[in-house]
């Protein structure tokens, strides 16, 4: 029987298989590299070890070093997450060697779904529908592209070594066949070093749907429903649910049986995922993809198993009652499962978000740095937070940008959507950018809620990653309001802060004024203070892109010194509309009542000093009950525009790693042009020239790494 486990992986993976094992009252042995030496999976388990430098290469994917982990620590099994070595054949079978416990599929299961192209065959030869593409060995040009032609365009590319959307492109005509192969084989290569690919037909309409299959050392094998996990982007889930909706119980049947035979058909045992594509364009009026009772096995196609424990697991775990992670180890000891096919029930629905610290509003692109401010909403038997990562942590670009998952149950998908809505605005993240609040306004969307789901579903609706649309919402004139309070507010604070230090040295007779007038005299005090009249006070900062300068009179009468807070009250007009607002900031909190509505929220200060045209800044964060608003606080205008247009230095957006050069020092470039391929967190960004010139010295050689900021190359004119 097992007795201690090292977790092979970490963040919330490896935080969730502690929590169930210590249920269990088993031993836990987390892992740790560099840049995970205060990660909370570390401070969770009972034990800890290093394992080498941030790259994963290093620590996370070195086998002897985990197994030397396990092995000075006494673990009888490992557990290996998803992602890193979880699907990995060599290393399950070097645990089963070495006399360590594998806590997953045996090692020839893994294998047989390595390859994406072997698994079509097996799944051919076991019943189990295919999607019409080409799986040959032959991967010359030639072939692959005469293979899309065959079936016609669109085609997708999908690396047979692929995992998590990377080595997968979409193809839309013949043209474009050959030059997105060359960036699907090097996405492919970089990320699981083979880059040999398949070819498929492309249903931009279709659903993504996968059935959860378990298996024990016994023989049997149980499904325990399916999920829905269309809402992507870049191949990436982003929002999964369980049970799918729209689907007949004969459909749900035929998938969750031909889950099944795929599962039998490779002699698996432990968790497994088997995923597939549902034609979206056969559903009827009401969502429902068949209603007869022998549903047309052309309707949904195999597309891929999982052979591990899935990340969005939550939700089956929800609607059906069982600790899959449970399951799992009771059946690495050996164990029966517990549960026949016809005692399974699944009740309710659930819905899980990945919450990512990127900014969707420029092409998902991964955001690194410390959280300086980090509270989720409090969980409840309905509401699940699933994460790695507390305030005070630093987002690295060695991993990936999930923070966390943000899991809800209830008896209908309607509530368990309110019940998710409710739960994002309790979260309140601060540091660096994430995808929260546009979570809300993905699962808000109409069609959503109608539960009109396809794969296509962002790209068919760009409003969703429309900044401007995003920064309307940052900018309506109640948030405004609140950022002039908070400003002003701050302004007095330390003002009145720089005064109790001038005070220090204050005579005794001058203490005695200063309590008296219950703080400092008008002449001692620092801020606008006007005799019989309010000081009129304004404030210039950046919101959303957009500079705002404001002023107002604010009485200030009543500011309370020896509590170290400052008490104000305006009237502020924006536009047409008029805001009264009275509170206080305590240097900690803002509490202010807005027009009778009552705000309180802490501001988290984000960076020291920001620089934003060519001036200082400070830049703070508002928690708000809705949303997070990060605001800059500017000196005086100076009059300082914005760069000038054609700016010939091209920074890294992140910290980054440079993959491909793609010119030279001094070659001729047009605008639009690819420069060099960048490549953080798992995903690819191509750095394009913004007008045409000649390129006048490359800072960095390819695999290279670079900081956020740093200078990538320069242009001149031509």
């Amino acid at each position: 029987m097992i007795k201690k486990i090292l977790i092979a992986n970490r963040g919330e993976i490896a935080c969730r298989v502690i929590r169930t094992a210590k249920k269990m009252d088993i031993a836990t042995v987390a892992v740790y590299s560099d840049a995970d030496k205060q990660a909370l999976h570390v401070k969770s388990a009972d034990e800890a070890v290093y394992i080498g430098a941030a790259p994963s290469s290093e620590s996370y994917l070195n086998q002897e070093k985990i197994i030397e982990a396990a092995k000075s620590r006494g673990a009888d099994a490992i557990h290996p997450g998803y992602g890193f070595l979880s699907e990995n054949a060599d290393f399950a079978e070097r645990c089963e060697k070495e006399g360590i416990m594998f806590i997953g599929p045996r090692s020839h299961s893994i294998r047989s779904m390595g390859s994406k192209s072997a698994a079509k065959r097996i799944m051919e030869n076991a019943h189990v529908p295919l999607v019409p593409g080409y799986h040959g060995e032959d991967q010359s040009v030639e072939v692959l592209k005469r293979a899309a032609i065959d079936m016609g365009f669109p085609v997708l590319l999908k690396a047979v070594a692929g995992g998590g959307g990377r080595g997968m492109r979409p193809v839309f005509a013949e043209e474009e066949f050959e030059r997105v192969l060359v960036e699907a084989k090097r996405e492919a290569k970089n990320s699981f070093g083979n880059d040999v690919m398949l070819v498929e037909k492309y249903l931009p309409r279709a659903r993504h749907v996968e059935v959860q299959v378990f298996c024990d050392q016994h023989g049997n094998a149980v499904f325990l429903g399916d999920r829905d996990c269309s809402v992507q982007r870049r191949h990436q889930k982003v929002v999964e649910e369980a049970p799918a909706p729209g689907l007949s119980p004969a459909l749900r049947s035929a998938m969750g049986l031909a889950a099944v035979r795929a599962a039998q058909a490779i002699d698996y045992v432990g968790a497994g995922t088997v995923e597939f594509l549902l034609d979206a364009n056969r559903a009827n009026d009401e969502g429902d993809v068949s209603h007869s009772a022998e549903p047309d096995s052309s309707q949904f196609y195999f597309m891929e198993m999982n052979t591990r424990l899935q990340v969005e697991h939550p939700v089956t775990e929800y609607i059906s009652g069982v600790d899959l992670v449970a399951w799992q180890i009771n059946v690495a000891n050996g164990e029966r499962l517990t549960l026949s096919q016809e005692e399974i029930t699944l009740q309710g629905h659930a819905m899980e978000v990945r919450l990512y610290a990127e900014n969707p509003y420029q092409e998902f692109r991964p955001s690194t740095g410390t959280i300086s401010h980090l509270t989720f909403a409090p969980e409840d038997l309905a509401t699940r937070i699933d994460t790695g990562f507390e305030s005070g942590d630093a987002v690295s670009s060695y991993y990936d940008a999930m923070l966390a998952k943000v899991i809800t149950y209830a008896d209908t998908r309607e509530k368990a959507i309110e019940k998710l809505l409710r739960a994002l605005n309790l979260c309140k993240i601060a540091g660096v950018y994430t995808n929260l609040d546009w979570l809300k306004t993905v699962i808000a969307h109409p069609q959503f809620v109608a539960a009109q789901l396809y794969t296509n579903f962002l790209a068919d609706n760009p409003g969703l990653m429309d900044e401007a649309e995003h920064n309307k919402h940052l900018k309506q004139n109640v948030n405004v309001a609140l950022c002039w309070f908070f400003c002003i507010a701050k302004k007095l604070f330390d003002r009145q802060q720089a005064g109790f230090s001038m005070a220090a040295g204050f005579s005794m007779a001058e203490r005695s004024l200063k309590t008296q007038s219950g703080g400092l005299t008008p002449w001692q005090r620092l801020h606008a203070w006007r005799l019989n009249q309010s000081a009129h006070m304004g404030a210039e900062f950046i919101l959303a892109g957009e500079q705002f300068s404001l002023s107002a009179p604010v009485d200030t009468t009543n500011s309370h010194h020896h509590e170290a807070q400052t008490a104000m009250a305006s009237t502020l007009i924006i536009g047409n509309e008029r805001y009264h607002l009275e509170g206080v900031w305590d240097g900690e909190i803002l509490s202010v009542t807005c027009n009778e509505q009552d705000f309180r929220f802490p501001v988290v200060a984000l960076d020291a000093i920001a620089e934003t045209a060519n001036q200082t800044a400070s830049k703070y964060c508002l928690l708000t009950p809705a949303l997070a608003v990060e605001l800059q606080i500017t000196p005086a205008d100076h009059g300082e525009g914005d760069a000038e247009e054609g700016d010939a230095s091209y920074l890294a957006p992140m910290n980054a790693r440079v993959i491909e050069i793609m010119v030279e020092e001094g070659s001729d470039v047009v605008k639009g042009q690819a420069l060099l391929v960048l490549e953080a967190m798992k995903m690819e960004y191509t750095i394009s020239a913004k007008q045409d010139g000649v390129v006048e010295k490359i800072m960095y050689p390819a695999g290279a790494l670079v900081e956020a900021g740093a200078d990538l190359l320069t242009l001149g004119s031509q």
